[in-house]
């Protein structure tokens, strides 16, 4: 997609031990606080793919390792990138702290708010995001900022995201 002050969060997660042929993958973009809950989700549906804490009685529980990389934002005026980029942290660091047994997280990418300013490295004068984008391969992990994204690969549809705008107010929360 193509953030300015909105944040791009890409996750790939697979299991300590076992080979990566099992990964998982997931992306999301905020453009607001109130909408944080996509983070929650995602991190739930990756720790239900690997089945991990499925069974407490279980002696020898999975550990999943996940990656996690966050682009977007920039030295906006009015701050809000700046409160998403608190907001999404937020987010992480409850979630590290609920699986703490289960998952290891790793912070791989971190280009947001001022790290992400075409102003402090390029034009004084200017002001605005360097990187719009992240792409994620699954299966090495490897990842890759895009300063611009090709309205062709652009996805899903533009309608399909955002379809949340017409969802009702209980069912919007993320």
């Amino acid at each position: 997609d193509n953030a300015t002050t909105c944040h791009v969060l890409a996750f790939r997660s697979c299991v300590q031990g076992e080979n990566n042929s099992k990964a998982l993958g997931s992306l999301c973009h905020l453009d607001t606080t109130r909408n944080g809950s996509c983070i929650r989700k995602i991190i739930n549906e990756h720790m239900i793919f690997h089945r991990c804490g499925m069974d407490r009685s279980s002696p020898k529980e999975k550990q999943v390792l996940m990656d996690v990389h966050i682009v977007g934002g920039y030295n906006d005026k009015d701050k809000t990138s700046e409160e998403i980029t608190n907001h999404v942290f937020d987010i992480l660091s409850k979630a590290a702290r609920e699986f703490n047994s289960m998952l290891i997280m790793t912070l791989k990418t971190c280009v947001v708010t001022s790290l992400n300013d075409v102003g402090r490295y390029n034009y004084p004068s200017a002001s605005g995001p360097m990187a719009r984008g992240l792409l994620l391969d699954v299966s090495s992990g490897q990842v890759n900022l895009l300063t611009s994204v090709n309205k062709n690969h652009k996805g899903p549809a533009s309608t399909l995201r955002r379809v949340r705008l017409w969802a009702p107010p209980s069912q919007n929360d993320y």
